[in-house]
């Protein structure tokens, strides 16, 4: 009797095959678990957090220093004339322009439509500008600087979207789109939807002074 290929694999013991499929099995219902943890906590257009996983995320993080609160000015105009695949992807440069104009420690949610809600968790010391870093070390950054940093950078990051040749149909079309942005201190003892809703009155009234050709920030970041 010939004896067997030297390449030909040994038969798999039963019980190996058995407790192999059951990892094979785990394995599987954990990715499974883990995509569809990320779903009901992200949006699925942005990828951000939606409103639940921002819930979920103020619930367990430690206090943070201020919310910002942002929304796109006419996305429904938008929407009507440009269509609503152009509406989403103004969607999404709204929530490019604010993960671009806060710190990479700080959380960027679509809380709504086309509104997004940020926590700002870092005391940024730095800033990019033109290239250059400016250090800022002599004195702590306020809650409050930080709103106005943030509120400078949105500023100019979205006139340099707004001016993108790829938006020439904002133009053309008479569709003055903008983001209004507001913030809100997390002073000691507040919860969540208190310090939303003040984010929110302060975006209203940037809402307000954006329409009225008030600039209340300098345009150029620090």
């Amino acid at each position: 009797m010939s004896s067997p290929d030297k390449y030909t694999p040994a038969p798999e013991n039963p019980l190996d095959a058995f407790n192999n499929g059951l990892m094979s099995m785990a394995i599987g219902a954990l990715r499974l678990a883990t995509a569809e943890q990320y779903r009901s906590t992200h949006d699925s257009l942005t990828g951000a957090l939606n409103r639940d996983g921002f819930n979920e995320y103020l619930e367990t993080c430690e206090p943070p220093k201020a919310v910002l609160v942002i929304d796109g000015d006419e996305m429904k105009r938008i929407n009507d004339t440009l269509g609503h695949p152009r509406g989403d992807d103004f969607i999404k440069d709204t929530y490019l322009v604010a993960r671009a104009s806060v710190r990479p420690g700080d959380v960027v949610a679509r809380i709504g439509g086309d509104e997004f809600a940020i926590v700002l968790n870092e005391e940024p010391r730095e800033f990019e500008n033109n290239g250059k870093t400016r250090i800022k070390n002599q004195i702590s950054t306020t809650p409050a600087e930080l709103i106005i940093l943030a509120k400078k950078r949105f500023k100019h990051n979205t006139r340099q979207l707004i001016n993108n040749p790829k938006n020439a149909d904002l133009v053309k079309n008479n569709i003055s789109f903008g983001i209004s942005v507001g913030g809100a201190v997390w002073q000691e003892g507040m919860n969540a939807d208190e310090v939303i809703k003040d984010a929110d009155s302060d975006m209203y009234l940037n809402k307000y002074l954006q329409r009225n050709n008030i600039d209340d920030l300098e345009a150029e970041p620090i």
